[in-house]
């Protein structure tokens, strides 16, 4: 059989490679093959077939590919040769953060960045907050002090988010709670300021002033309350004055007026309120004529308590929080206050030639009942205590179709009468009772006087005094049948002509004798020096206008 030299090099180069395998794998075999004694290497059949010329499987070493060649001989392309000196590292691993790690805020990020390293004192009352709260950040995520600057940084930052969507969603402000945590934050907060921030900042969207107006205008005048409460309440804050809410209810629904939106019945009502205590006349022209495109619920306790406002300030001669012009007096601001009470032209009396305008009066609806709170009673018992007689004849006039026609008509003549006392008009407050009293059952006087009791008792709450036990006798005593001893019986419960300027104590009303004559005294509650004192059957003349 002839031997090819080609084929002779491809079979000594697989005994090479065989050898060197068993080398590797038993060294006992590679001793065996090595040694002088050993026999010598003798092809297998299949081999010796592969070998022959004539055989057409086998092909020649020079006729492969260049790729086949080297891997027949065992060659690695350079490419993918690996250096024995070069080390072969793992992958790297990514940073994970313990499981209780805390979340680094940005302020944390700037202390750090500003001042370094925390670091603790052997003296805990030289502990900043700052070196506290960071030491803590640092111990969570296991930042060493020996670590570099790049590291630190890196486990720092690590899941610190720069986007602000994403920064709120860590919060908990998302679009979920959004609504339930702006209700929490304008109910509850008590700090003016932050109210004032958080309603200036969400009405200058449209969407924002959807949410304050669909949902949350109930929020908007808890949290108003809250704040006045608050700071009232506490001596070292600034008071939350009526003009301070004004302002800001003004700048609200200027906003909300810009985006062709209005507000609702409540907040409407709770501006005004603010408005009248301010004494804002243009703010209450504007709320009243504002409220005729809402529909309102005028026996509502914040319209019920503006209307008293206007009366109060009227009747006190408070100051205006808006500058008037110089050539306007006092007596054309009064004026002013009288018409938007009464909307009648004169101000303390009707003008048959024109028409009541846009008042409280014009919402006021003449029932009376068992509530002595509503809008038209406290409107009535407020013309007696500003001393508007003409006023209160007329309303008298037109009241008494209607109160012929209901069920309790001692309610309206209790009430135009103990108005009418008030306007030191006994002889007509007289007439006024004569009308019904002589047809009332004895059930239905008994009703009257509870109701006129409470009216009584909202007499003292408007000059703000407190009854005493001797009076609160007296009103459950109950009045007098008799119309002539009835309004002596008002006369002398009844403080009229009660002084405009009086400071807000703790005033208490009784009966009470000053220089030998009796008649009804107004003191502090720790004092001895009187405030008001009107003796029994005294009687002054009605002012005008």
């Amino acid at each position: 059989m002839r031997r090819q030299r080609a084929i002779c090099l491809f079979c000594r180069h697989t005994l090479n490679s065989q050898s060197r395998n068993a080398s590797v794998s038993t060294p006992f075999a590679a001793r065996r093959w090595l040694a002088q004694s050993s026999e010598p290497y003798i092809l297998s059949r299949l081999v010796i077939d592969l070998d022959a010329v004539d055989n057409e499987q086998v092909q020649k070493f020079e006729d492969m590919p260049k790729e086949e060649q080297e891997n027949q001989l065992g060659l690695t392309p350079p490419a993918q040769r690996i250096p024995s000196e070069t080390k072969i590292e793992p992958p790297a691993q990514e940073a994970v953060l313990p499981l209780r790690a805390i979340r680094p805020e940005p302020p944390d990020l700037l202390s750090y960045a500003l001042l370094g390293d925390p670091v603790l004192s052997m003296e805990p009352q030289k502990n900043t907050p700052r070196n506290i709260n960071l030491q803590q950040l640092f111990k969570s995520r296991m930042i060493q002090p020996q670590d570099t600057l790049e590291e630190k940084i890196i486990q720092l930052t690590l899941g610190f988010t720069t986007n602000p969507l994403e920064r709120l969603e860590a919060a908990g402000f998302t679009s979920m709670k959004k609504k339930k945590i702006i209700m929490h934050d304008l109910s509850l907060n008590n700090r003016f300021p932050v109210l004032r921030r958080l309603i200036g900042r969400l009405s200058t969207t449209t969407e924002g002033c959807e949410l304050l107006l669909q949902r949350n205008s109930k929020a908007i005048i808890n949290g108003i309350k809250a704040c006045r409460t608050w700071s009232h309440g506490h001596e070292y804050r600034a008071k939350v004055t009526s003009a301070m809410v004004l302002d800001m209810l003004n700048s609200f629904t200027l906003n909300v007026a810009s985006r062709n939106l209005k507000i609702g019945s409540d907040l409407c009502l709770t501006a005004l309120y603010y408005a009248s205590k301010a004494n804002n006349i243009p703010s209450v022209i504007r709320y009243l004529e504002m409220s005729r495109e809402i529909s309102c619920d005028w026996n509502h306790p914040a319209a019920v308590a503006a209307l008293v406002s206007l009366q109060h300030n009227f009747v006190k001669e408070l100051p205006f929080s808006y500058s008037w012009m110089a050539w306007k007096d006092d007596a054309f601001k009064r004026r002013e206050i009288a018409k938007l009470i009464t909307g009648w032209s004169l101000g303390d009396r009707p003008d048959k030639a024109v028409a009541r305008k846009l008042s409280f009066a014009f919402n006021a609806t003449p029932n009376l009942s068992a509530a002595p709170f509503t809008l038209y009673t406290r409107y009535i018992l407020g013309l007696g205590e500003m001393g508007f007689h003409h006023g209160l004849w007329s309303e008298w006039q037109s009241h008494l179709e209607i109160a012929r026609e209901t069920t309790t008509p001692l309610f309206g003549s209790y009430l135009f009468a103990m108005a009418m006392v008030l306007a030191k008009e006994p002889e007509r407050a007289q007439d006024i009772l004569k009308v019904f009293s002589a047809l009332a059952t004895t059930e239905q006087k008994g009703e009257a006087h509870r109701f006129l009791s409470r009216l009584i008792q909202a007499h003292y709450e408007f000059h703000h005094l407190i009854p005493s036990q001797s009076i609160l006798n007296c009103l459950n005593g109950g009045m007098p049948g008799d119309p002539a001893k009835a309004v002596l019986w008002l006369e002398k419960l009844l403080c009229v002509d009660y002084p405009k300027f009086v400071p807000i104590t703790d005033l208490v009303v009784n009966f009470g004798t000053l220089e030998d004559r009796a008649g009804l005294l107004v003191m502090p509650s720790h004092g001895h020096n009187p405030i008001y004192f009107k003796p029994t059957g005294e009687r002054t003349t009605p002012e005008e206008l």
